[in-house]
């Protein structure tokens, strides 16, 4: 069987160990063996939880609560300190011991014990001592909510003479550090991150054994003194409560990997000869050194150890910060919680750890972990949170997909066309075994919004998977004769979004009704186990499987929409795939509470217009004006122009962009980060002026100088309405035939990847703000600046008033196509010619020169009868994904083709790339790859063109069916000219 392993985010530390493989990539080849079907009603439960306990264990729960009667607890406060008896004392000495040995702790946080979170946990309090009349705020008198703690400030930093991580270990022990290395890597070869838990356990061992005398004592004082329940310490009647196959196997494999570590002769010497030479009683030390205690110090590195750059650092007070959602709003947003801007390693190699939201006087303090599913919390850390926003329920393909197909096709042929694209284990290319098809499927694991948690694979093959339900389609995917074809039929069919959701729902219902049990019957077992009745003979293993099981349940039961008692009713969904589209009505985030906000295009042209006119310019001839809803805004001539009047003279100092961008004197932080923007001058200084237009529209508003210009930007409804790059992804696949499909989902990942930057920067954080930081207003303005920037000196620049102008072929006085018009420095001014001649009145059009293909991605338009029209071509032969571009070896340069001078270099390449002879690019070998390349586009081209869009897709789709029709045209010119011209 092929097991497939992702590297994933680590809980509360974000970076996921790959040592827990993502439940939705169980593997993916032939099951050998058919495991049993596991699942406990109330009944058998509870039978199975008496026969477990023994009369001895029945006896020393008893015993337990006689003792506790005596014990005095305080009720449970979420928002009060829990002390309980020994506990503050272990508190005050951890506290000191940090602050004595370096560490730095905000005075506004301690730690207390809470009882609802079996342990410690991070509080906020007042300053100590009496509050004055300048610091009310951190007062509080209990009646109202008084923040003491700010999002991003500071919570503590914690000294590298205190964080233990590997490294630190190994020189501790430098005599036998290569044999820790030695018997770690060759007993734990999965992962790096459980070698590392492995080696941190030895040195906890080691300074356990010391007792008193370790400079940890404190620290081991508060740690856990039981094992942390996480996956691997399940017993058999534990996982028989989680019904969970995959998850059972990994616990026991996990448990024996390191059984088999502790018990390594050589893993024993390294204890024995050197870990346990301790100085004091060595027979009272010994229990530090047993599996048992092993085990529990391998559950506290994996549960506790943060992650930094791939490294686990075991960090304390770090590891103390209990778990909570950070806020619907981030979740809403799509805004993924940002690791490295809460844990950061000091150049000394401190760590400091920062407030990830406000936290009042009096309240715990908590942490996001990330947008992480219950599988790893539960495999790694020990605990299913009450609400995970992020959980995704696990749904065996082998048993439910292929059902929820309602078999209308042949699996078979689902298969073979899922192998034929490589979607399968390589073990496949030897055939498929028609008796067990459903082994060859893979599991998935879904949200409950339909989504398959980061899985590309498992993603086209739900899309294949729902082809079943359209003959029709599916046949034109079956009889595709070539890979690229197929992968046009196959994957990129209009609706498969829609289609591949209600598969995905049919699935969930099918597995929710397959459980034994209903949501309310796992729920009133738990009540049941919880009740004073069991108290203290139920295992927390037992409760959190069912807290996990009962996760997995309303997840399937949300996503399918059902019920258990109308498991045997259920309707199946619409089957009206026509397609749809619904644009959300809002517009740019965070400009709707402006006082302007709703006024007219006609209201802010005027107000533009009138600060433009307060600015007495040097030279101006033009206004902006309200033209029509396709182009929206454009520049009209206010008196008589000429060919090469300067129509526009503004001072450098109107010009939005770094230079003229301005922060406060006693503002050092936004003067430190503007001076390291504008040291990256790559794409004309793009990721500053990004900055600055972000910092305008979002931070100043309507206070900044630049507020008339930025209130006449389009707005996001606007942009989703026009603008390729708010097309969600599945949209693309109708430009599938054109390689403008792989500019477009680049480009999007582009700005990803630049918005991931973007938020990791601590100081663009602080100076945003955490509720502007969204990909949606990234890419609101990454679309602003591609499409409205003016160049000149190298260097992007926002020019108000110019960047109205729109597009047109324009003729000049010779009756000929004239050049692109040009912006260049005069002095202090910024200076624009004309380019043609225009009356008082006449809209102002400039040429910007450049192929349809750049006017579709970055404006959301094309132009008739473009001179500078050509064929993109970014790949040649087979239909490449997106990544072609991530290897510089292997990439198809890019290439435009119009003419004969574009085809003798497109053919030069392909003459050197084939090992052609000859050097010249009419060759005859070289004309027929150059014919076949053309003619493969054409094919697709026909293939893609049935798809219909009318009244279903945004107004850009109808620019994306115009530009396909222009590049049809223009692949059927080339291809005659190639037929008549291009020869020896």
């Amino acid at each position: 069987m092929k097991e497939k392993w992702n590297r994933k985010d680590d809980k509360k530390k974000q970076e996921k160990p790959d040592y827990y493989p993502h439940r939705g990539n169980r593997g993916g080849g032939k099951r050998k063996h058919q495991q049993r079907r596991i699942a406990a009603s109330n009944d058998f439960a509870q039978w199975k939880l008496l026969k477990s306990f023994s009369k001895r264990q029945i006896f020393t729960s008893v015993l337990f609560v006689i003792i506790s009667i005596g014990w005095k607890f305080r009720p449970f406060d979420s928002n009060s300190k829990i002390i309980i008896h020994e506990g503050e004392k272990k508190i005050d000495k951890f506290l000191s011991w940090l602050v004595e040995n370096g560490s730095n702790i905000s005075k506004h946080v301690t730690l207390a014990e809470f009882q609802d979170y079996g342990g410690y946990g991070l509080l906020a309090v007042q300053e100590s001592g009496s509050c004055n009349v300048f610091e009310k705020e951190m007062c509080g008198d209990g009646t109202e909510q008084v923040p003491a703690l700010r999002h991003l400030d500071d919570l503590f930093t914690i000294p590298r003479n205190l964080i233990i991580s590997a490294q630190t270990v190994l020189e501790h022990f430098p005599s036998i550090r290569d044999d820790i290395i030695q018997i770690v890597t060759k007993k734990l070869p999965q992962s790096f991150m459980v070698q590392q838990d492995a080696v941190i356990a030895i040195y906890l061992m080691e300074q356990c054994g010391l007792g008193a005398k370790s400079k940890f004592k404190p620290y081991l004082d508060v740690l856990p003194q039981d094992i942390v329940p996480r996956l691997d310490t399940f017993a058999e009647d534990d996982l028989l409560f989680l019904n969970d196959k995959y998850l059972a196997t990994l616990s026991k494999k996990s448990r024996q990997r390191l059984w088999n570590l502790y018990h390594d002769e050589q893993f024993q010497t390294i204890l024995r000869g050197n870990v346990m030479r301790l100085p004091g009683d060595r027979n009272s030390n010994m229990p530090c050194f047993d599996f048992k205690s092993f085990h529990r110090f391998m559950t506290i590195v994996s549960s506790r150890a943060m992650v930094l750059n791939g490294r686990k650092y075991l960090t304390p007070l770090a590891d103390m910060v209990n778990y909570q959602p950070r806020s619907e709003e981030r979740i809403k947003s799509g805004a993924r919680q940002i690791f490295k801007l809460y844990h950061g390693m000091n150049l000394d190699g401190s760590i400091t750890v920062r407030a990830d939201r406000d936290v009042n006087i009096g309240e715990q303090i908590f942490e996001d972990y990330g947008d992480l599913d219950n599988s790893l919390y539960l495999e790694a850390h020990g605990f299913v949170p009450d609400v995970n926003p992020f959980h995704c329920a696990a749904i065996e393909g082998k048993h439910y997909l292929f059902h929820s197909t309602r078999g209308q096709v042949d699996e078979k042929v689902l298969v073979r066309v899922m192998n034929e694209l490589g979607l399968l284990p390589s073990s496949l290319n030897g055939g498929i075994d028609d008796d067990a098809v459903h082994d060859y499927i893979p599991d998935f694991c879904i949200k409950k919004d339909g989504s398959v948690d980061n899985d590309d694979d498992a993603l086209k093959i739900l899309t294949i998977a729902a082809l079943s339900t359209a003959p029709e389609l599916l046949e034109r995917c079956v009889a595709a004769e070539t890979k690229d074809v197929m992968e046009l039929e196959c994957l990129h069919y209009i609706n498969k979004a829609e289609r591949r959701m209600q598969l995905v729902q049919r699935m969930a219902r099918y597995k929710y009704c397959d459980q034994q049990d209903s949501i309310e019957n796992d729920e009133n077992l738990l009540q049941s186990l919880q009740s004073s009745r069991w108290k203290g003979m139920v295992s927390t293993q037992k409760m959190l499987a069912l807290n996990f099981r009962i996760a997995e349940k309303k997840t399937l039961a949300l996503l399918g929409n059902a019920t258990f008692e109308n498991c045997y009713k259920l309707t199946e969904p619409n089957e009206d795939l026509t397609g749809t589209w619904n644009l959300e009505q809002e517009a740019v985030p965070g400009l709707q509470e402006v006082s302007h906000y709703n006024d007219t295009l006609e209201q802010k042209v005027e107000r533009f217009n009138a600060y433009i006119n307060s600015l007495y310019l040097p030279k101006i001839k033009i206004k902006a004006s309200y033209i029509n809803e396709v182009m929206r805004l454009g520049v009209i001539a206010t008196q008589d122009i000429q060919e090469g009047d300067v129509y526009l003279a503004l001072p450098s100092k109107f010009v939005l962009d770094p230079d003229s961008f301005t922060v406060k004197e006693t503002d050092s932080l936004a003067k430190e980060l503007l001076q390291s923007l504008k040291a990256n001058t790559h794409d004309g200084g793009f990721d500053a002026l990004l900055f600055c237009l972000f910092y305008e529209t979002f931070v100043r508003k309507e206070n900044s100088e630049w507020y008339p210009y930025i209130q006449m930007l389009p707005t996001l409804i606007e942009l989703k309405y026009k603008s390729p790059l708010f097309l969600q992804d599945d949209l693309y696949d109708y430009l599938a035939a054109s390689d403008v499909r792989l500019r477009l989902v680049e480009l999007k990942r582009s700005a990803r990847i630049r918005f991931r930057a973007f938020s990791n920067d601590l100081n663009v954080t602080r100076l945003v703000g955490i509720e502007n930081m969204t990909f949606e207003k990234y890419l609101w303005a990454f679309v602003i600046v591609h499409s409205r920037s003016i160049w000149w000196n190298g260097m992007r620049h926002l020019v108000p008033l110019l960047d109205l102008v729109n597009c047109a072929e324009v003729v000049g006085s010779t009756r000929s196509i004239i050049a692109p018009h040009v912006t260049q420095k005069d002095g202090d001014n910024v200076i624009t010619r004309a380019t043609s001649t225009y009356k008082q009145g006449d809209q102002i059009f400039e040429n910007y020169s450049q192929p349809n293909y750049i006017y579709f991605i970055f404006h959301g338009f094309i132009l008739d009868n473009n001179h500078k029209d050509c064929v993109l071509i970014e790949r040649v032969g087979h239909l490449e994904s997106p990544q072609v571009h991530t290897s510089d070896t292997t990439k198809t340069p890019s290439f435009c083709l119009h003419d004969k001078k574009s085809l003798d270099r497109f053919s030069n390449y392909l003459r050197i790339k084939y090992d052609l002879p000859g050097d010249k690019p009419g060759h005859e070998d070289v004309r027929a790859l150059v014919m076949n390349e053309l003619q493969r586009r054409l094919h697709l081209h026909k293939s893609i063109s049935r798809y219909p869009f009318e009244g279903h897709a945004p107004p850009v789709m109808q620019v994306a069916r115009a530009f396909l029709e222009d590049e049809f045209s223009n692949l059927i010119k080339l291809n005659l000219f190639l037929k008549t011209n291009f020869t020896d």
